[in-house]
Order: C-alpha cells, then structure tokens, then sequence
C-alpha cells in the first residue's frame, strides 16, 4: 500500500522514499517534522540525519542543521572552544553528520576538533570498552573522508561493505553520501561499488525467481 494512503501517514516513513528519489528539500522537512512531533525512533536517525545535511545543501539553511544535529548529538563546546562528545554507544551519526554540517557551513576548524573527538569515542569505545566497530563502520568513513585521509576513508568504506553494513540501503551510502564526491572517481571506489550494484543485482534476480514459484508473495501486485 502506497505511504501516501496510510490511514495515519508519518513524515518519518517518508524520508527514506524522499532519500531515494533525490527529493532532498521534502526527505529534510519530513526529518524536521519527524523529530519535532516526537515520531522518529532510533532505528530511523541515520536516514533522518542525512536528510538534514542534504536539506541544508540545497537550502543553504546550515544553522538549522547545526541546531538539530546539536541536539541529537548532544554535543557541548568547553569555554576554550573543544568539542565535548557524549560517548557514542550506539552509532555516530549525529556527531559526525554535525562535522559535516560544520565543514560544509564555513567552519572547518570546529569541524575538524570534532570529527577527531568523534574518531577518539569510537576508538575507546570499540576497543577499550570491547563493543567492536561494526556499528562505526559507516560513521568513521565519513568523518575520515570530510578530514581528508582518502586512502583511509576508501579502506573503511571496503571494511563497511565486507562486514555487510555498508550494503545496507547501499546506494545512500555509496551513491550519494555527498563528502565522498571527491573518492568516486578512485579506481578501488569504483570497484567496490560495481561490486555492490552486481550483488544487488543478483539477489534481485533471485527474488524474482523465489516470487514465481510461490516462495515469497509477490508484493507488487494489488
């Protein structure tokens, strides 16, 4: 059933389809909406947050974007101007999505100070505290992407994929997460993503497979 005919329909539903389409301006004002009528749940942040940054490219409105992603953060500056990072036990998003907002709005110092502190949670967190990096593996590409390290940015975003998270909604990472502009004409970035697009490719063909036999319903049809 199409989002729009939902008997009570959600702006949070909506970010992903507006993601997809390219509809930034719409995929950020539903992530406004989502967050301030108190509908977006966790799981939903990440798409929300992305959301926010494209709305802010294309609006320009960067101090929104500042303002919300501090509030999802909960990041604080000390009186000598360093960022305080909350410690990120789930994933990073929202501190590094800030970074990019920072950096993309003209304040590359205050950027930079964050996305390092940011790099330094996960560090503690994955390893002194034993959590691991599966759930940092898209975060920590994207914040060593915004700080310049393009070769290690492009072993993240391998390691992301190997460990299968990055090819979750893949083409939002790889297609269109805008601070790896600058990595998608390396050859190893090229690769991996007509790596993705053939597997993406294959399991689709075998779903189609699986809906002619009677395996799984076929969702498509009224």
């Amino acid at each position: 059933r199409p989002i729009e005919e939902a008997e009570h329909p959600l702006p949070v539903r909506r970010i992903v389809l507006f993601l997809y389409r390219h509809e930034w301006r719409q995929a950020g004002e539903a992530a406004y909406e989502a967050v301030e009528n108190g509908t977006l749940a966790p799981y939903d942040e990440p798409t929300a947050e992305m959301a926010i940054r494209m709305y802010a490219r294309v609006t320009g409105d960067y101090a929104r974007a500042e303002a919300m992603l501090t509030q999802k953060s909960g990041v604080t500056w000390d009186q000598d101007g360093r960022p305080i990072v909350p410690r990120q036990m789930g994933v990073a998003t929202a501190t590094v999505g800030l970074g990019d907002i920072l950096m993309a709005g003209g304040q590359p110092k205050r950027a930079r100070l964050l996305l390092l502190a940011s790099i330094a949670d996960m560090d503690y967190v994955s390893q002194k505290l034993g959590r691991g990096d599966f759930w940092y593996a898209k975060d920590r590409a994207v914040a060593l992407a915004l700080l310049g390290q393009r070769d290690a940015a492009i072993e993240q975003i391998g390691r992301a994929i190997t460990t299968h998270y990055g090819t979750c909604q893949w083409q939002l990472f790889l297609r269109d997460e805008p601070v790896f502009a600058g990595l998608r004409d390396d050859a190893r970035f090229k690769k991996m993503l007509a790596d993705v697009r053939a597997h993406a490719a294959a399991e689709h063909e075998l779903l189609n497979k699986m809906r002619a036999a009677g395996l799984v319903p076929d969702r498509r049809k009224p």
